[in-house]
């Protein structure tokens, strides 16, 4: 079934799916790309209070938070490579490692920006249909939810055409549209 979340903005709106989707220990993998915000959001904590994340001292392709586990509640997948991180991993590695990661680290959810901060666009379908076809063989119950806040007026609609049929959800906000 669907629904329809209203939320002030798209972090609390991703916010609030987690704490639906999941218990407080459960894990939650996300990209390491998705900004500030997310990461605090999904770890449970005030985002909104933490006044570093209204000023912008990062450079655009710095990572935003430390890679690995976040208080051992989100472990984040690194999407660069290279020493300095000055080269993106291809849709295929990304691919790999997310399903590594699953099968590891057994997640709840899985929460993926179908456009990055850096205006990546991730593979979200290839993604979430490996994900469903995982779940179908083990049985195991993981939530994917594609934060498709930066891909609503960035990407043509056909883009975005149907994401349940490979999420199972599709967050956007008003206002980036």
């Amino acid at each position: 079934t669907a629904s329809v979340i209203f939320e002030e903005n798209g972090t609390s709106g991703l916010a609030l799916l987690r704490h639906m989707l999941a218990e407080e220990s459960d894990l939650v993998l996300t990209t390491n790309d998705e900004g500030r915000l997310v990461a605090d959001a999904l770890r449970g904590k005030n985002f909104l209070s933490r006044r570093e994340n209204f000023t912008q001292p990062l450079g655009l392709f710095s990572p935003t938070t430390p890679i690995g586990e976040l208080d051992g509640k989100v472990k984040q997948i690194e999407i660069f490579q290279g020493e300095n991180g000055e080269h993106l991993k291809t849709n295929t590695q990304i691919l790999e490692e997310i399903m590594e990661e699953i099968a590891k680290t057994n997640p709840k959810l899985v929460i993926i920006p179908h456009v990055t901060r850096t205006g990546r666009i991730l593979p979200v379908r290839e993604i979430g249909l490996a994900i469903r076809k995982y779940t179908r063989q083990t049985k195991q119950q993981i939530f994917f939810i594609v934060d498709g806040i930066q891909a609503i007026g960035r990407l043509p609609h056909r883009e975005i055409k149907s994401p349940l049929d490979y999420a199972d959800a599709y967050v956007i906000t008003s206002a980036k549209a």
